[in-house]
């Protein structure tokens, strides 16, 4: 009977530091960063006009609020093209809440050679969190293939 006890207890208090480490994972902040190239603005208004756009979405899925204070596309170089020009001072996110920054497509690959497949967002907030728009293994695979292409 006791060693039953102890299994029944063994199996419990496992499952509750399952439980509490999920809690621990949904309670803190939790950023989802989207990038997406080809998008056109209807209706046609300055400063978008017909021309395509990449836009930056970040989203809050986690229970805590978080304040976006940079956002970039990650290149094949040392280089990170900082939106400025979409960043107006920083942004605060509350649960749920969500915001979006647009570039001008045609701007990114005249400047640096980016095409919509090899788009990768990067988002920081106060605290100096990164927030990326794509896993480790697919960042790896995508700077690389863009540092082959560059090179042709």
């Amino acid at each position: 009977m006791t060693e039953f006890l102890a299994a029944w207890g063994a199996v419990i208090s496992t499952l509750l530091l399952g439980m509490e480490i999920k809690r621990f994972y949904y309670e803190g902040v939790r950023l989802k960063v989207e990038v997406r190239g080809g998008y056109n603005v209807h209706p046609p208004v300055a400063p978008y006009y017909d021309k395509k756009q990449v836009m930056i979405s970040i989203s809050n899925k986690g229970h805590r609020s978080a304040t976006i204070t940079h956002v970039w596309l990650l290149t094949s170089g040392k280089t990170t093209l900082f939106c400025k020009e979409c960043l107006t001072g920083s942004r605060k996110l509350s649960e749920g809440d969500y915001t979006q920054y647009v570039l001008e497509e045609s701007q990114l690959k005249e400047k640096y050679g980016l095409i919509p497949r090899d788009y990768m967002a990067v988002a920081s907030d106060a605290v100096g969190r990164k927030f990326y728009s794509h896993n480790l293994p697919v960042r790896i695979f995508k700077i690389a293939r863009m540092r082959l292409f560059s090179k042709k």
